[in-house]
């Protein structure tokens, strides 16, 4: 074998073997926790611990492994939303499509969590705001939207679906379909109760807070 053959090979097997670990990872940590042995895990995915350890040399590299491959899933359901489409179709096809992600990857909430604590400057999810606020406008300027209604608004609604991904199923099956029709509902125009709450948050503020929540700190800046 050729030393470029050889390379490719190896790369091909530093691939297959990531994908593995991360696969049993969704099923294991979901009927464990992700703080779960990662020993049984490596036991699970079918290669040495060593070879784990090559891959993911500590549970935090894991776990941002983890949040990259639920952000790709949500690129994908971004990517697939066609302009040809009204504005009010394209948000229906994005919570459709996020309540999908959610109910397939029922550990994406605590993964989201520990990584605002191993990383909150890590925020793949900001690439997704520019395409959230152009629907939004466009949802509104067809009279389909309600005014009041933000791109950041919409922006959350992942993290409110994620929370109901934590109930095992089918409990979880009934309450994000339920979700689902209460969500466009609410959304939809024209709406006879307005939005409350006293203004709006800001991004860095809601990310700020939700780290300093999570961690325990109430003091951190």
């Amino acid at each position: 074998m050729s030393g470029h053959a050889r390379q490719r090979a190896e790369r091909r097997e530093v691939a297959e073997s990531r994908e593995k670990i991360l696969a049993a990872a969704e099923t294991y940590f979901a009927e464990r926790t992700i703080d779960a042995p990662l020993n049984e895990l490596a036991r699970r995915a079918g290669v040495s611990p060593a070879t784990f350890y090559r891959r993911f040399p500590t549970g935090a590299d894991l776990i941002r492994a983890l949040y990259d491959r639920f952000a790709a899933r949500f690129d994908e359901l971004f990517a697939s939303i066609h302009d040809t489409a009204s504005g009010w179709e394209q948000l229906g096809t994005a919570i459709t499509g996020t309540i999908a992600i959610v109910r397939d990857s029922p550990i994406l909430l605590p993964v989201m969590v520990r990584m605002m604590e191993i990383d909150p400057a890590h925020r793949p999810g900001e690439r997704w705001v520019a395409p959230i606020e152009q629907l939004t406008a466009r949802a509104k300027e067809e009279g389909m939207l309600r005014t009041d209604v933000t791109g950041y608004d919409l922006a959350l609604t992942p993290l409110a679906i994620a929370s109901l991904g934590a109930f095992p199923p089918p409990i979880s099956t009934v309450l994000l379909d339920r979700l689902h029709g209460i969500l466009l509902d609410g959304l939809q125009a024209p709406s006879p109760t307005p939005l409350t709450g006293g203004g709006t948050v800001e991004a860095e503020a809601f990310h700020n807070a939700m780290h300093r929540n999570r961690s325990g700190d109430a003091t951190r800046p």
